[in-house]
């Protein structure tokens, strides 16, 4: 919708100064002059409805039409037709997506200075009375050069974010539909296989057949568990909501947890990076430390985000590094320090949220 709205103020910038050149063919008594400015009035209308439209295969003509009529227009009718250059000044960052360095522009900045010499050649009064108006449209050329980069960085940076947004998007389906295989793929074929066997042994075998259905409830019991964990995975959380899921593990695992949060706004790619990190860093400590305690605090001073998390486990080898954290880290334009204790490790991360 920007662009089209864009397009139509082009359209009458292109042709509203066209009522200046149509008062002064009606103005004329020469004929051969009248035809000239009527021809010029014709063509002039017509390149500009024809690069509005965005046909590219005569546009270097269309565009010659537009400063050689424009050159008319000054000469043979108003010196304050100079105006018209307005067009083509917007029409080539905008539409064409041209910088001043390209052809269009230095073909229509170097025809706008040679008009206006030549109307300082023979009569500098004139084109003393019109040098702001010379001085305001080279202000417009630049400036609407350096707005036309912007919205064209914008509209590139909108067009990759949603590039990434796709990807992460089938990157979390893929990872779904994995977890989802490996988790359950094989639990089912178990507990088809399990259940036609309890099926033959009732009657032969009722307490094997008994074996078989314990086996089968403990195997449901842990793939309903497995089907919560990849639900808790694809929900976004928050800290708050994370703290308690870290919580609740490390208490499963017989870990203390001592916990201080602290911080202001964030939004929800904040909240959800922030938790996969935290995520990550408990279940490290408990696979790998053998900790006892963990404390964990969240601190947020003006737009840096101080997380720290320390336990009193094995610590972490010698030349060992925690790949994964730092890639995380990295990836949010964070810093990273691992401190091996006497006993335990700590590691704190500092992250730009603002």
């Amino acid at each position: 919708m920007k662009w089209k709205h864009v397009n139509k103020i082009q359209y009458v910038t292109s042709l509203i100064f066209i009522i200046f050149p149509i008062a002064s063919l009606f103005e004329t008594a020469n004929v051969y002059l009248k035809i000239v400015k009527g021809i010029a009035i014709a063509i002039y209308v017509c390149s500009a409805v024809y690069m509005m439209q965005g046909r590219k295969k005569y546009l270097p003509l269309a565009f010659a039409c537009i400063i050689v009529c424009i050159t008319i227009f000054i000469h043979l009718c108003n010196v304050g037709n100079i105006l018209f250059y307005l067009f083509p000044i917007s029409f080539v960052p905008y539409a064409m997506g041209k910088s001043l360095n390209s052809l269009y522009s230095k073909v229509t900045l170097s025809t706008l200075l040679i008009n206006y010499a030549i109307i300082y050649t023979y009569d500098y009064k004139i084109a003393i009375e019109i040098s702001a108006h010379v001085l305001f449209m080279f202000m417009m050329a630049f400036s609407m050069d350096y707005f036309a980069k912007q919205s064209r960085m914008t509209y590139e940076m909108n067009i990759k974010n949603e590039k990434l947004a796709l990807l992460s998007s089938q990157i979390e389906r893929n990872r779904i539909s994995q977890d989802l295989h490996d988790s359950l793929g094989q639990v089912f074929s178990t507990l088809t296989v399990k259940s036609e066997l309890a099926l033959k042994l009732l009657k032969k075998d009722p307490e094997g057949a008994k074996n078989e259905m314990i086996e089968i409830q403990k195997l449901s019991q842990s793939s309903l568990f497995k089907v919560r964990s990849i639900i808790d995975n694809i929900k976004s959380r928050t800290i708050e909501d994370e703290v308690q899921h870290i919580s609740q593990l490390l208490n499963d695992a017989n870990i203390e947890l001592d916990v201080t949060v602290n911080y202001q706004h964030l939004d929800e790619v904040k909240h959800h990076e922030i938790s996969m990190l935290l995520k990550e860093l408990v279940n490290n400590i408990i696979k790998h430390s053998g900790a006892t305690h963990v404390n964990l605090n969240v601190q947020q001073i003006s737009d840096r985000l101080h997380l720290m998390i320390e336990d009193n486990g094995k610590g972490l080898k010698p030349h060992a590094q925690l790949v994964s954290i730092s890639s995380r880290v990295k990836a949010l334009n964070g810093e990273v320090q691992v401190t091996n204790l006497t006993p335990g490790l700590k590691i704190e991360i500092d992250l730009e949220v603002d």
